[in-house]
């Protein structure tokens, strides 16, 4: 219940930012993009730094070539996500997983999406709600979600 308080709270204080601010971190995608597919090597474990920052903030798909796996995984659909991504959940962290989460920033309740890193097999899915049908893409195979972060995604989705 205090997250769900917390959460409407933060999505208010969020709404009210100017569209200067949501301007810029859709940018960090796209920048990051640029700058990930020129890294040729990284430490998976690196993503753990930016636990309680959000991406944006971290610039966290510069690491681990993230915006490059990302772009790999999701095909066409890596355009609208490139071009609306805006900040939601924290980078969080829960055993050998990281996890956080956005939306599209004219449509942040109609648009999610989830993202889940598992650190020991350096595997991504992305989970992407909205529109006409929901969405999974994986780099491997599908991670199973433990209930802390299974439950961190139902409120998310919610």
């Amino acid at each position: 219940m205090r997250f769900l308080i917390f959460s409407l709270i933060l999505v208010s204080f969020l709404a009210c930012k100017n569209n200067a601010d949501t301007t810029q971190e859709a940018s960090s995608v796209q920048s990051s993009e640029q700058t990930a597919s020129t890294a040729s090597s990284y430490n998976i474990q690196d993503l753990t730094t930016f636990v309680g920052q959000m991406p944006a903030e971290a610039r966290i798909f510069e690491v681990a070539n993230l915006a490059e796996r990302t772009k790999n995984i999701m095909g066409q659909h890596f355009i609208d996500f490139e071009n609306g991504w805006f900040d939601k959940l924290p980078v969080q962290q829960y055993e050998d997983y990281i996890y956080f989460g956005g939306c599209q920033f004219e449509n942040c309740d109609g648009v999610r999406y989830f993202i889940i890193i598992d650190l020991t097999e350096d595997n991504l899915n992305v989970l992407h709600y909205g529109g006409k049908r929901p969405y999974s893409f994986e780099e491997g195979a599908i991670i199973g979600m433990p209930d802390r972060i299974s439950d961190a995604f139902e409120a998310f989705r919610e």
